[in-house]
């Protein structure tokens, strides 16, 4: 029933006075994949809470079986955190995740779960209530932990690991609340108990595995080869004009765009568009050029009519 992946469906700001805004941030998990005649019922809703002084670290507080009820329960803990004095112990974020049953023909029947809130230990300390929240917080962490305890073992069908463990960590959170308490006020809540975590072989049957979800790695999209790279780089050949000897000529075409000729006497700036190269000389003269798979050829007049023609190959 449950993944990893979390489908973020709203994130809104609630505050009930002006000094200061909760956040309540609603995700849902992904959906397990329904058959026919069944359909998908998001029926476990988990809240928890980070404070002022640690916002990314956030406290397991309670379980509901619907949004709403875990609304209702994030409208709790804003007015739990705007009763605070200072702000460090203030609620900074609250979280509501939903995780989803398939339901229909052949679905796995699931108990009852637990929709009693957990309000941890950490109240505002100021004199004259702090006994007061002590006995709230710890009555209500008690009677969540001890439902979640007898609800697990009085189940027939398999808890996941991850429920097996929640349910542990409601007992553990108490009995840390109830020894905290105890330490600092003696035998002053002596009715409260300590709870036994439960074990796999309390169970009526054997904890089952939640199946990982497999990380698809992107698809490796092969890069598109840039045409203009068969041209950068160094080509030797000569230069022929009409009545002068041939002249020994090496064109190093840059990635940048731009081109010298035998050692920087000439300059310009390339274009290739297929196999037509265009130079632009910083003369301003402009030549069209033609690229085969290893070779540059080229011919023209000059301003004097006078023909010639250049032929460079890839060294």
């Amino acid at each position: 029933m449950f993944r990893l992946t979390f489908i973020a469906i709203g994130v809104f700001a609630l505050s009930l006075n002006s000094a200061f805004a909760q956040k309540v941030v609603v995700k849902k998990k992904t959906a397990p994949q329904a058959g026919p005649d069944q359909y998908i019922e998001y029926d476990e809703w988990m809240v928890s809470f980070s404070r002022n002084n640690s916002p990314s670290v956030f406290e397991l507080d309670s379980f509901h079986k619907t949004e709403e009820a875990a609304r209702r329960r994030a409208d709790k803990l804003i007015q739990w955190s705007n009763s605070m004095e200072g702000t460090a112990w203030k609620l900074a974020v609250i979280e509501i995740e939903g995780e989803a049953s398939v339901r229909g023909k052949n679905a796995a029947k699931k108990d009852a779960e637990v929709d009693l809130p957990n309000l941890k230990l950490k109240p505002n300390r100021k004199l004259g209530d702090v006994l007061r929240e002590y006995m709230s917080v710890l009555k209500t962490s008690y009677e969540n932990a001890k439902r979640a305890k007898d609800q697990a073992l009085a189940r027939t069908d398999s808890l996941t690991r991850k429920q097996f463990d929640n349910v542990n960590k409601l007992v553990n959170d108490y009995n840390r609340q109830r020894d905290d308490v105890r330490a600092e006020t003696g035998y002053y809540f002596a009715q409260f108990q300590r709870l036994t975590p439960i074990s796999p072989g309390d169970l009526k049957r054997p904890l089952i595995s939640e199946p990982e979800e497999q990380e698809v790695p992107p698809a490796r999209v092969a890069p598109r080869p840039d045409p203009n790279t068969r041209l950068v780089g160094s080509w030797e050949g000569t230069y022929v004009q009409t009545g002068d000897a041939d002249i020994p000529t090496t064109a190093v075409f840059n990635g940048d765009g731009t081109v010298t000729t035998n050692g920087g006497q000439g300059r310009g700036r390339w274009t290739l568009d297929g196999d037509s190269l265009r130079i632009t000389w910083s003369t301003g003269a402009v030549v069209t050029w033609r690229v085969s798979d290893n070779e540059i050829t080229g011919s023209g007049r000059t301003p004097r009519g006078r023909s010639w023609s250049v032929t460079l190959r890839r060294q």
